[in-house]
């Protein structure tokens, strides 16, 4: 199966017209059992809670850079609005 995205870079949106109903179906059907099987994958080898630690350290340097905080409390006298 070629996907086709080299030739026509609109093609994902254009391709489902050309597709019987039984290679739509089978096209979501393995892109779910891959997905499935990519998630169970990093979930066995912890790689997802350490990417997504990472994620989070990253936007907490972000938000340190704008606001010029640190640490994980809110600053004293703080109230939520």
């Amino acid at each position: 199966m070629s996907d086709g995205w080299d030739a026509d870079p609109g093609w994902e949106f254009r391709t489902a017209a050309l597709d019987s109903p039984a290679e739509l179906y089978s096209r979501y059907d393995r892109a779910v059992s891959t997905a499935r099987r990519r998630l169970t994958e990093l979930l066995d080898e912890g790689g997802l809670v350490e990417e997504y630690g990472r994620h989070t350290g990253h936007a907490d340097l972000i938000r340190e850079a704008i606001d010029g905080l640190v640490g994980e409390d809110p600053p004293e006298g703080w109230q939520p609005s």
